[in-house]
């Protein structure tokens, strides 16, 4: 007769390792692991953005994401997208530049860590990697 351990070997075994996808989408954003999500989303703004919210980032929690309202979604013409964070509190997060549709399905899909906009009149990328030209987070009008 077979001992328990026999019986039951093959579940202390570890299970095969999961190689990670990464995707880097350049310098606006935070290497994406495809397979895993993340907790929060962190805000990196320019020097314009930080005087207007007197912070250089903020930090948006992943689980007070609602990226279905009436304003929010992926622009037609490709050029923003806007996302509601929080429910006590609600605020619109609207990102505003180019080749940005992986930017917003990450962040649609909990995986992308930060984001962050360039300084006004630096924008030198060039291709297909997103970039970002404006972050703007402000309240959402709850009447």
């Amino acid at each position: 007769m077979a001992s328990l351990d026999e019986h039951l070997g093959h579940l202390s075994q570890r299970p095969p390792r999961i190689e990670e996808e990464k995707d880097d989408l350049g310098k606006c954003c935070g290497l994406v692991l495809t397979n895993k999500t993340v907790t929060c989303l962190q805000l990196r703004f320019n020097s314009v953005e930080q005087k207007k919210h007197g912070k250089a980032r903020r930090q948006l929690q992943y689980k007070d994401i609602d990226s279905d309202d009436a304003q929010s979604g992926y622009a037609a013409e490709g050029t923003s997208f806007s996302v509601v964070f929080g429910y006590r509190e609600p605020q619109r997060l609207t990102v505003y530049g180019r080749n940005l549709l992986k930017v917003w399905e990450y962040i649609c899909f909990h995986r992308m860590p930060w984001i962050e906009s360039v300084e006004p009149g630096r924008d030198f990328e060039r291709g297909d990697k997103p970039v970002i030209t404006g972050i703007v987070l402000e309240e959402v009008d709850g009447s």
